[in-house]
């Protein structure tokens, strides 16, 4: 966790489900608009693509993958 971009974490904690389905929705949906957006994000994704992430083989393995873009 501690390699992750900063503002990552307390995100996905605010991201938590909420009782509420639609409101739970809403809040993951702005957490996400908020994140994707950063240049940090965008890099890694960025990366992500290039090392395959959207390939069969690549999300045959995404944990492997990102994790080799996040070091």
């Amino acid at each position: 966790m501690a390699a992750l971009p900063d503002g990552v974490i307390e995100k996905a904690k605010a991201a938590l489900v909420s009782a509420d389905l639609t409101a739970g929705y809403l809040q993951e949906e702005a957490a996400w608009s908020l994140l994707v957006g950063q240049p940090a994000a965008q890099q890694l994704m960025r990366t992500a693509l290039q090392q395959g992430a959207q390939s069969s083989e690549g999300e045959a393995d995404l944990e492997s993958v990102m994790r080799s873009v996040s070091r």
